[in-house]
């Protein structure tokens, strides 16, 4: 992927990002956007829809921006997605922390006792515990019937981790 920045290239790699000596963008230039949406169920891929959209550079006034605008840009889209009640409920696979085993725990939206109702699938030990989640500014709290907490855990909206369990999508 290269994005143009001015005077810069940067090329982002599985390593890192690097910065490379570009040209100086023309009028001509292109600058293209490649958008893929892969549609899983669980492990399953059902499908991918790539759309690929490009412009000229030149046809924006004022395309360009600092190296080190470019740079905090980059930061900002290296740290993970942004953690919301929203974007934590759905579905979850979790590691149990007693037995290493693999099970489903649903956070949902509906309200029950003690927070938002939660369902554990093939749970054991602590996690078939869980009945309710709570999301507290940068963590959520799950929780089991009696109220007492279960489990901590924090990350962005892909993956949760804390007290030795971890969820993933």
């Amino acid at each position: 992927m290269r994005f143009v920045i001015g005077i810069s290239a940067l090329t982002l790699a599985a390593s890192g990002v690097h910065a490379q000596p570009a040209t100086p963008p023309t009028a001509i230039d292109r600058v293209c956007t490649t958008t893929t949406t892969v549609v899983k169920r669980g492990e399953q891929v059902l499908s991918t829809t790539s759309n690929t959209h490009c412009e000229d550079e030149g046809a924006k006034p004022g395309g360009h921006i600092s190296l080190p605008a470019a740079t905090g840009l980059l930061e900002a889209l290296n740290k993970g997605p942004e953690m919301t009640p929203r974007s934590v409920r759905g579905d979850w696979r979790a590691v149990e922390p007693e037995t290493g085993g693999v099970c489903h725990l649903f956070l949902t939206s509906t309200s029950g006792e003690g927070g938002l109702r939660a369902r554990p699938t093939g749970c054991h030990g602590r996690l078939a515990r869980v009945t309710a989640w709570r999301f507290d500014t940068d963590t959520v709290g799950l929780y089991a019937e009696d109220g007492g907490l279960v489990f901590r855990v924090s990350g962005d909206r892909d993956k949760l981790d804390g007290d030795g369990v971890s969820l993933d999508r």
